[in-house]
């Protein structure tokens, strides 16, 4: 049997195939029966919080602890795994990993340390199983009481000594300015560092400029010095700590202390490796600090290795040109110097000839 259709039989039955498929694609985008979106679509968890910022006065004694509610959007479950604080004022309280359906909410508690003073602002990240991205990051503002006398209003950011090799002293002063009650005795009795080796004074008021009635502005003047040492405390960094007379506050850390042996005459490089005996070797000895000065003797002992240079030169750099012969072998080289600073410098001469 033949079945004949004309054109507009035809052409209503495409239609409504055609919208058919469109319905089908609507659905497969996210879309319900009705044409609308549906909530976050297939596979798809979206995590929100409320609020969305978290803002947190800060109390001086005691902790301050706040709740953010997170909630999946979206419509998979999520499974939350893990959620981290960008700094250690910010404590997450009793969280557990866990799985959050579509439409549920979490409460996440959020605590933040005492605070003298100030503001501090942190992030909230949280992880959601298998992803190193954070589906949800929450921004955290905690607000300190108002700043009021006594307190450290200014003081160097860093403090650098450079240790001479050879006198192995090395002196420096700073300042530091506290706001004070025009009444009180010197706020500041004293002050510590976390590198041994450090010796400080004790304060002594260098200065001091009235802001109103009752407060002071007090400059504080210390010494720092380091003596005799075998060296460990060099490229070290440690901290100041200042005593103070106020018992319910803790002392101030601040001003990053840092150590460095000052290399007036430097040896470049400070150690060469011999691979043929027939290859001179080239080092530099120069002064860091435009002073000129003579190389006096080399020492090196009996090891087959020899140096070429001019002892009676006077400048700020010098080349020396190491030459063997069959029997060099590895050796520790001394340079005396007529240098004000520096007596000696050292290298190493290693040999590994190929056969």
């Amino acid at each position: 049997m033949v079945i004949t259709l004309d054109r507009s039989a035809l052409w209503f039955r495409c239609l409504c195939v055609a919208t058919a498929l469109q319905g089908s694609l609507f659905v497969g985008c996210g879309r319900d029966s009705s044409g609308e979106p549906s909530a976050g679509g297939v596979g798809a968890p979206r995590l929100t919080a409320l609020p969305p910022n978290l803002e947190l006065n800060a109390d001086r004694e005691s902790r301050t602890t706040g709740v953010v509610l997170i909630r999946n959007e979206g419509g998979m479950a999520a499974r939350i795994a893990e959620v981290k604080a960008s700094c250690g004022c910010t404590l997450i309280d009793g969280f557990a990993a866990g799985e959050l359906a579509p439409g549920d909410s979490m409460p996440l508690k959020i605590a933040i340390n005492p605070m003298a003073y100030g503001t501090k602002e942190s992030l909230i990240s949280i992880f959601t199983s298998g992803s190193t991205t954070a589906a949800l990051v929450i921004p955290v503002k905690a607000i300190g009481p108002p700043l009021r006398p006594p307190y450290l209003k200014l003081a160097p950011d860093q403090l650098e000594l450079r240790i001479c090799p050879e006198d192995g002293l090395a002196e420096s002063e700073f300042s530091v300015t506290c706001v004070e009650a025009e009444a009180d005795d010197p706020w500041l009795t004293g002050v510590e560092c976390s590198i041994p080796a450090l010796t400080l004074s004790e304060p002594a008021v260098e200065s001091e400029l009235r802001l109103d009635d009752s407060t002071v502005a007090r400059t504080y003047r210390f010494s720092a010095a380091i003596g005799e040492s075998n060296g460990d405390e060099f490229n070290r960094t440690g901290f100041l700590t200042f005593k103070h007379r106020t018992p319910s506050m803790r002392p101030v850390r601040t001003v990053l202390v840092r150590l460095t042996q000052d290399r007036p005459v430097q040896c470049v490089p400070e150690s060469i490796v011999a691979r043929r005996v027939d290859h001179p070797h080239r080092i530099v000895i120069r002064s860091s600090d435009d002073v000129e000065f003579q190389l006096t003797s080399i020492a090196c002992g009996e090891n087959g290795v020899r140096f070429r240079y001019d002892p009676d030169r006077l400048a700020q750099t010098h080349v020396l040109e190491a030459v063997f012969d069959d029997s060099a072998r590895n050796c520790a080289v001394e340079c005396v110097l007529t240098h004000p600073k520096q007596a000696r410098v050292s290298f190493s001469v290693v040999t590994a000839f190929n056969d």
